[in-house]
This record gives C-alpha cells, sequence and structure tokens, in this order.
C-alpha cells in the first residue's frame, strides 16, 4: 500500500456511452443489435475514462461561473493535495482543462466545500442581476442537504 504521501487524485471525464441510433417511429434509443439501449449494461461497460489533471480527489464543486463562454468550473477540496483549487473544463465531447489556479494551498486536508454567492445584487459582466440575498450555488458533491438557491445569514469557516 502507498505511503500517504505518494496518494494522489485525478479530475476524471467519464464519458457515457451513446445509442448505435434511435427508432425512427418511436425515439426509442437502441444498440447496435436493434436492442433497447441501456448504458448500464454488461456490453457499454466499462465507460471510457479520460484524465483530465493530477490533483483534485475526494469532493467537489461544479459551478458555471461564467455562462458566457465555453467551459464550465470544478472547485476542489484536496484532501490528499491539501489545497483547493479552481479548474475550467472546455466543454465539448473531448473536454480539457483550459485554466487551473490555486486558491488555497495552506487549509491543509480539506475535505468539503459549499460555494456560495456572498454578494446579493451583484451584476455579472453580463449584465445578469445575481441573487438578492446571500445563497448556495453548489453544494458539492456529497449528499445534498442544501439545495441552489437556499438561502443563509450567517458563515462558519472552519
Amino acid at each position: 500500500m502507498p505511503g500517504r504521501d505518494q496518494e494522489i487524485g485525478e479530475l476524471v471525464f467519464i464519458e457515457r456511452p451513446q445509442p448505435f441510433r434511435y427508432d425512427e417511429e418511436s425515439g426509442t434509443p437502441l444498440d447496435v443489435d436493434g436492442t433497447v439501449f441501456d448504458p448500464y449494461s454488461a456490453r457499454n461497460l466499462p465507460w471510457k475514462t479520460t484524465v483530465l489533471d493530477k490533483g483534485p480527489d475526494v469532493m467537489f464543486n461544479v459551478a458555471d461561473l461564467d455562462p458566457t463562454d465555453d467551459s464550465v468550473e470544478v472547485i476542489a477540496s484536496q484532501f490528499f493535495g491539501q489545497k483547493i483549487t479552481l479548474h475550467s473544463i472546455q466543454k465539448g465531447p473531448s473536454p480539457k482543462v483550459t485554466t487551473k489556479r490555486i486558491i488555497d494551498d495552506r487549509c491543509g486536508a480539506s475535505f468539503s466545500a459549499i460555494l456560495a454567492n456572498l454578494y446579493p445584487g451583484a451584476v455579472h459582466p453580463s449584465g445578469l442581476v445575481l441573487d438578492n440575498a446571500p445563497s448556495v450555488v453548489d453544494c458539492g458533491s456529497t449528499v445534498s442537504t442544501l439545495k441552489k438557491g437556499d438561502t443563509f445569514s450567517h458563515v462558519l469557516v472552519t
């Protein structure tokens, strides 16, 4: 078993298989042999996995910080890497990391994070007015206890 200093996470893109074709009358997705397509069947496993970057591991948040571009952002709480990072990933059939930044490299082994808008009423460069109260943008990749748009009045940082 590798030592803890050798453990490292990976930011991966897992590609869901696509149907071979769709039935012209019903629109039902079909496999190569004409049976109903099931992406979870043994014939469609394993799904194609592409490593986008090293580092992000256990928990992460996904948000589109700039809805006018062709990317989505992943904010990763790196437990093993002991930092918080931001990765901007170009959307599409062949996603790739276009920008990455370290947000905090002195936080220690971080386990989770909640992405929130702390500036209600702020105006996005596109002209869109953001929420009118501090609100959750994404509660991370854990079981959701908060939902997008939930408001709050206090912040506890640990």
